[in-house]
């Protein structure tokens, strides 16, 4: 590479010297001329002179008349003659600054094929130069990475695609604390590195985006007063029954979990087509089901960690000093929870309560995480994380507390289209799991095919209202 880098200056080099060489040929060869000419000149007005000495000389014996006459003869000629030598000069001169001009011109011509080919040599060296530079940028970018420790983070370090380099830069030099998943040198492992990435580029991927799809399609067909928190298959069987879908009831379930037997199957087609539909629609609101009782889930832990942490701000005040406020506010909560258990004053050692509170405890961590999440991407993001990608586990219990704040910076600063589409989710999602309504007005994303979902360009279009009005036209 460094050769061809260093060919531009070298050929220009090159070309200034020819260029200079030939220039100063054509000057000595213009001086050289210029003396030959200043030389014949002189050399015919010698002889001319001799000549008419010579001439004189033979004659002198003639009469002074002769003489004066042919002297004045010879002064016309020699006048003569020195006009036909001005002339010849002048004509030499002329020729000689037409040699000039053309040599000039000749000399400027050579001088812009020069530039020229300087230019398109150096064009070609400039391309060269950038592809090098791009891929040197590469390289570096890639050499940046930490050295692997081992010979399978060899292999995974070597097969990392370019545009998740930025990404698992990041990650490989946060500062975390020692666990399972760092290394003998105390950061993330590869490994876990290039699965963080992989996630924080699943949040507000295709599987969520296609989820919302399916959701609003339901919704505009059954309405949405039997979905969410209370959502059911019997409410679902009722929504596609009742004359009004917006208004179910629950008794009115046409779905049983119950097989029924062959021969209570309806026998006509009406009835059959009928029950088809019913059972159609129960498997799809099943479907939407789980999905929002995801997004649900992960809301109502959220909610319930700001709840506790206000009750525990609330009741420490209330306590003595020299007390350890944070355990005796928890132990209290955990009474005021639990009825049952009200009148056992130290709940974490008693073994009657000691699963309970054990649960208690794993559900203010699972929560305390979940309110984090919230805090840092916006709650709207509980919408958008895919559980087959993100499955719960891995946030709730695979990550340390740490590693699970490294991976929502990682979230926030290379997937903003993902934090900006929650929060325009959370304008009127949140609404519309109680029952509330829902956008009057189509969103963009019902008319876009399930396949054009993968790598959509602006996501927040998405979820825009698109005008009835403007559809039509």
């Amino acid at each position: 590479m460094s050769n061809d880098l260093g060919q531009a200056p070298t050929l220009t080099v090159s070309n200034n010297i020819r260029r200079k060489a030939r220039a100063r040929e054509r000057r000595k060869a213009a001086e050289e001329a210029v003396d030959a000419r200043k030389a014949g000149r002189a050399k015919r007005r010698r002889v001319a002179i001799s000549s008419s000495l010579v001439e004189s000389g033979e004659e002198g014996g003639q009469e002074k008349e002769d003489g004066e006459v042919e002297g004045e003869a010879q002064e016309n000629g020699e006048e003569e003659d020195d006009e036909e030598d001005d002339e010849e000069d002048d004509k030499e001169d002329d020729e000689e600054d037409d040699e000039e001009d053309d040599e000039e011109d000749d000399e400027e011509d050579d001088e812009e094929d020069d530039k020229e080919d300087d230019e398109e040599e150096n064009g070609e060296e400039g391309d060269g130069e950038e592809e090098n530079g791009e891929e040197e940028k590469k390289e570096e970018q890639r050499n940046a990475l930490p050295e692997p420790e081992s010979v399978e983070e060899e292999k995974i370090r070597s097969a990392v695609a370019e545009e998740d380099i930025p990404m698992l830069l990041s990650l490989l030099k946060a500062k975390v604390k020692p666990s399972k998943a760092t290394t003998p040198s105390g950061r993330i492992n590869y490994a876990l590195a290039i699965e963080m990435v992989k996630r924080a580029k699943a949040v507000a991927g295709a599987e969520s985006l296609q989820d919302w799809q399916a959701v609003l399609h339901f919704w505009r067909a059954n309405g949405n007063l039997g979905t969410g928190i209370t959502y059911g298959l019997g409410a679902i069987a009722a929504c596609s029954s009742s004359s009004s879908p917006s208004a179910p009831s629950s008794s009115q379930a046409l779905v049983q979990l119950v097989p029924a037997a062959t021969d209570a199957l309806p026998s006509d087609a009406e009835s059959a087509i009928q029950a088809l539909r019913l059972a159609l629609r129960a498997v799809e609101g099943v479907k939407v089901n789980s999905f929002l009782n995801a997004f649900a889930y992960r809301r109502l832990q959220a909610h319930f960690h700001q709840q506790y942490r206000n009750a525990e701000r609330a009741t420490q005040q209330a306590l003595p000093r020299g007390v350890r406020r944070a355990a005796a506010a928890k132990a209290r909560l955990f009474r005021a929870s639990y009825p049952a258990f009200g009148e056992i004053a130290h709940p974490q050692s008693h073994p009657r309560c000691r699963k309970e509170w054990d649960n208690f405890g794993r559900l203010l961590e699972k929560s305390g995480r979940w309110d984090e999440v919230g805090r840092k991407l916006g709650w709207g993001i509980f919408g958008l994380i895919p559980e087959s990608t993100i499955p719960r586990v891995w946030l709730e219990r695979t990550l340390t507390l740490d590693l699970l704040l490294v991976w929502l910076d990682l979230v926030k600063a290379y997937n903003q289209q993902a934090v900006l589409a929650g929060e325009r989710l959370a304008a009127w999602a949140g609404s519309a799991l109680t029952g509330g309504p829902i956008p009057t007005n189509p969103l963009q994303i019902e008319g876009v095919k399930q396949g054009d979902l993968e790598g959509y360009g602006n996501k927040l279009d998405l979820f825009c209202e698109v005008n009835r009005e403007d559809d039509d036209h």
